[in-house]
């Protein structure tokens, strides 16, 4: 897994601002691997084995902030509404995230997906979601 990270950092070195592309991630993965003689990673087309990186790679450093806000702001929320099984949730798939590349497989995806939009369901209300904007007092959803 060090060599992976290793050639993946030197990838990102080489795009750093808007990455390689998700269409090209994989190839431009396995040149490396071959470039750097890592035999094991190009014959068995290994990913970064981890999320954070390979968002890094495909979409540079804007599409990481993006996808760091898309984990943050949701934990925030949770965390406001009290919601700490969904807190508990994402903090598990970003450790997970640091060590597999968990949404480049369908399974990984559907899991993100379905729970994440299930502890959103149960935390929001109809609007709740700009509740930093709304002032103190009460609200009717009428």
């Amino acid at each position: 897994r060090m060599a992976i990270l290793t050639i993946g950092f030197d990838l990102f070195k080489e795009s750093p601002v808007i990455g390689y592309g998700t269409g090209d991630i994989k190839d431009v993965l396995i040149e490396g691997y071959k470039k750097e003689n890592f035999i094991k990673g190009f014959d068995r087309k290994y990913n970064c084995h981890n999320q954070f990186l390979q968002f890094l790679l495909a979409f540079g450093i804007i599409g990481l902030l993006v996808f760091s806000v898309s984990l943050i702001y949701p934990m925030f929320f949770a965390f406001f509404k009290k919601n700490y099984l969904f807190v508990f949730l994402i903090l598990m798939l970003s450790f997970n995230f640091l060590f597999e590349s968990m949404l480049e497989t369908k399974a990984g995806v559907e899991f993100y997906a379905f729970f994440n939009a299930l502890l959103i369901g149960v935390s929001s209300k109809k609007r709740d979601w700009l509740f930093f904007i709304h002032s103190n007092e009460t609200k009717s959803y009428d």
